[in-house]
């Protein structure tokens, strides 16, 4: 398993650090996290107990906001197993998702955020697709004239996420270190082309074209720096 990168380390040791200060404002009414040591490698009791609060006890997401729809079909038909533990570990910071493992200052050791990710795993209805390993072939400077035009409304100009007066279960942020790291060309492609539905984010197939949705991909590619 890939370890983000050392300049990352103290960002993500930070920022946990501060979520425990602070606080998550949509765990305000949740009841008291329990221990999750008495929990072992129970998946479900461990989902129940630290991610249904904001994705739902089915997945179904969006219970803070954008803490997305973790039961979708083609989500879960596009998230390799590495996807699932590394996003779960890392998270997605600066959003309220912050890191889940005990090596960026969460609360999980590895074999938890497995079995939460096995767990997962019992809501996904599509097969499993083999596309972490494609590399995509596009022009960054065309993908960001196709972003401009039709992503930029509900992910922000720059990837940041949640632009405007989009409803609060859309726009989540893709120029994070957290989903660029985990996120690979295959994934994002297949993200654009079959969408989120029921979400707000549309499939994109068949309103653009191959190459089209190859170039947004490289766009999205290039804030990995």
């Amino acid at each position: 398993m890939n370890r983000p990168p050392m300049r990352l380390f103290g960002l993500l040791a930070l920022s946990a650090l501060l979520s425990l200060i602070v606080g998550c404002e949509a765990w305000s009414h949740a009841p008291t996290p329990i221990p999750t040591k008495n929990l072992g490698l129970n998946g479900q009791s461990l989902y129940e107990s630290q991610c249904a609060v904001c994705h739902g006890m089915n997945g179904e997401g969006y219970k803070a906001e954008l803490a997305t729809q973790l039961s979708n079909p083609n989500f879960l038909a596009g998230a390799s197993d590495r996807y699932l533990f590394e996003a779960t570990a890392i998270g997605r910071l600066p959003s309220k998702m912050g890191p889940w493992s005990a090596k960026y200052a969460g609360n999980l050791t590895d074999a938890q955020i497995t079995a939460i990710a096995r767990y997962m795993r019992h809501w996904q209805t599509l097969p499993a697709l083999d596309i972490d390993k494609e590399k995509v072939a596009g022009a960054a400077e065309q993908g960001a004239r196709l972003y401009a035009a039709n992503c930029a409304v509900c992910h922000g100009d720059k990837g940041q996420g949640h632009a405007g007066d989009v409803p609060a279960n859309t726009g989540i942020s893709l120029n994070t270190p957290g989903f660029l790291q985990v996120a690979s060309d295959g994934f994002i492609r297949y993200t654009i082309a079959k969408g989120r539905l029921p979400t707000q984010m549309e499939s994109w197939e068949g309103k653009l074209t191959p190459q089209e949705i190859n170039d947004l991909t490289s766009y999205i590619r290039s804030w990995d720096k």
